[in-house]
């Protein structure tokens, strides 16, 4: 969220747990990015997406206070989580390190539509993000020579 708002996109972030929602709206306060940011507590998965221009998705794997093994048990599910990179132009997840491989869609190509086609897009846009804009938001701008 950060990484966006610091590269001057807008974000609206969207979080189910309400003292996450709030730890998020304010790491973006103190760093600045309050303009850019929006936070909302809200289940992502009732909320109509395909309003946004992309998303990044980062489901919670922990339940009662463990890792869950299974991804369906994440929130929101894995499921949710493919449909999402399957519709959206612009989409990128954070899962488990030990997501079982044999679960990532696979591109045939990127020109195909594949699923994982728009995935492989928005790691390359997710790469861009990162680099300091000119006139983006005060905490992120690049040194000076």
């Amino acid at each position: 969220m950060l990484a966006f708002a610091a590269a001057g996109i807008a974000v609206e972030a969207i979080d189910a747990d309400p003292l996450t929602a709030a730890i998020a709206a304010a790491n973006a306060q103190a760093l600045g990015l309050d303009d850019w940011v929006t936070v909302r507590c809200d289940d992502a998965t009732a909320v109509e997406l395909a309003t946004f221009a992309g998303v990044f998705c980062d489901p919670a794997r922990r339940s009662g206070g463990r890792r869950t093994p299974d991804p369906e048990s994440y929130a929101p599910p894995y499921s949710f989580v493919l449909d999402l990179l399957r519709k959206m132009s612009y989409a990128g997840a954070k899962l488990a390190p030990g997501l079982d491989h044999a679960l990532i869609p696979r591109p045939k190509s990127r020109r195909n539509g594949s699923p994982i086609a728009g995935c492989w897009s928005s790691l390359r846009f997710i790469r861009r993000v990162w680099r300091p804009r000119p006139g983006g938001p005060p905490c992120c701008q690049p040194a000076p020579p």
